[in-house]
């Protein structure tokens, strides 16, 4: 029994290894968004591919559990041509490379209002011009109040749920949206950090 723990330590140490490997090839980490090379997303899917997609949601959409595999398995078939969502998050077509998938956060699944000192959605830390009064929300419908964000080359999709600060309803910054007023928005853990500590 000592033996085959052992030996099923060794095989996991191997295929966690390899599931990095393949992370750091096929998978860009943009601002907070993940893009699957078509590689990832649709040729070859092992185990270990469908695993490391199932973290990249749980990376982006803060979940505990990993979605069904009938579930991700459809999500990926009809995010290459269609948008869908999955565990908080929003699997779309990216234009970098034909059959590409980028995943984004749901803006209707983001956390809510929070301090603009503390981390938001389990991934953001802003800094910038604290003071009493402000907080972090999604950005939402008012990315039309960031007439650069167009120029930020990330989809409208991915900046509706993207970090923004507000006085009560007043929207003061969007920085991944190009209105940052002082303002900086960073993932405090990325990806391929967070699949190391699993």
């Amino acid at each position: 029994l000592l033996q085959t723990a052992r030996h099923m330590r060794l095989a996991q140490g191997s295929l966690k290894d390899h599931a990095r490997h393949i992370a750091r090839a096929e998978i860009t980490e943009d601002r907070g968004d993940l893009i699957l090379s078509a590689r990832l997303s649709h040729q070859d899917r092992t185990e270990v591919r469908l695993r490391l997609v199932a973290e990249a949601l749980r990376w982006i959409g803060g979940g505990t559990y990993r979605p069904r595999l009938h579930a991700l398995t459809e999500a990926l078939e009809t995010a290459q041509t269609t948008p869908t969502t999955l565990s908080g998050c929003i699997l779309m077509p990216d234009p970098s490379e034909a059959r590409a998938i980028r995943i984004t956060r749901e803006a209707a699944a983001a956390a809510r209002t929070g301090p603009t000192t503390e981390i938001w959605d389990n991934r953001w830390q802003l800094t910038g011009p604290h003071a009493p009064g402000l907080s972090i929300a999604a950005l939402g419908e008012a990315v039309s109040d960031c007439p650069d964000w167009r120029d930020t080359g990330l989809p409208r999709t991915a900046l509706l749920a993207s970090p923004a600060v507000w006085r009560g309803e007043t929207l003061l910054a969007a920085p991944l949206a190009g209105k940052q007023n002082g303002w900086k928005a960073r993932i405090v853990t990325p990806f391929a950090d967070w699949l190391d500590s699993r």
